[in-house]
């Protein structure tokens, strides 16, 4: 059984350029031959929906946003054309009914800090269906970002996808917090999951985040 990945990736410095992170993914997918890898271009929140809508009913994929962000805001194409919280969600809410998005992914600047770190990552994951929903509550760096993400999908979302086992699920995250524990905090990685623990957010706790 393949094990479907989604990349929706604007362009970094230039309107028309190649894609920057696809070719690390599919150096990947030739060691993980389970893997399968889908990539396109995306500008505007009609490009999300349309692509959303494509992933076939009950994929349960992995979904990756791959551009510039800030908070609650992505930024795929000139530096100017904002795509902001509510419209990207509304975009993407397709994908409830069809369970096409398991895991939910933004391998964004700081797309998703907040106040509450809880509010965005929630709200995604009620208009989605998503069991797991993550993103960057930092600026961070392309390539330390783009391996963390790698290694979340190798080490949590393929056993997932493949495996309904909560106990193997809890080792998983648990593993991968350890192994990638000093990456993750500097990069600020967040997520809210419900593989193993219903709504369990992931760290538990941010540094500088108050009980």
């Amino acid at each position: 059984m393949k094990v479907p990945i989604y990349i929706l990736e604007g362009s970094w410095d230039k309107t028309h350029e190649a894609p920057q992170v696809l070719p690390y993914f599919l150096a990947y997918a030739q060691s993980h031959r389970e893997i399968e890898v889908f990539h396109r271009t995306f500008r505007t929140t009609e490009d999300i929906n349309f692509y959303i809508n494509k992933i076939k009913k009950g994929s349960k994929a992995f979904v990756y946003f791959a551009c510039h962000g800030e908070p609650e805001y992505l930024t795929p194409s000139d530096g100017r054309s904002k795509l902001d919280f509510a419209s990207i969600k509304d975009a993407l809410s397709v994908a409830k009914e069809k369970e096409s998005i398991g895991f939910l992914h933004f391998g964004c600047c700081s797309f998703v800090r907040s106040t509450n770190r809880r509010t965005p990552l929630s709200a995604l994951s009620k208009a989605t269906g998503a069991a797991w929903v993550s993103g960057y509550i930092n600026d961070v760096d392309w390539l330390s970002s783009t391996l963390l993400d790698l290694a979340l999908i190798s080490e949590i979302y393929c056993d997932w996808r493949c495996s309904t086992s909560k106990k193997r699920n809890i080792k998983n995250i648990s593993n991968f917090i350890n192994r990638y524990e000093q990456l993750a905090k500097s990069l600020g990685l967040s997520a809210l999951s419900d593989i193993a623990t219903e709504s369990q957010l992931i760290p538990a706790r941010l540094i500088g985040e108050e009980q």
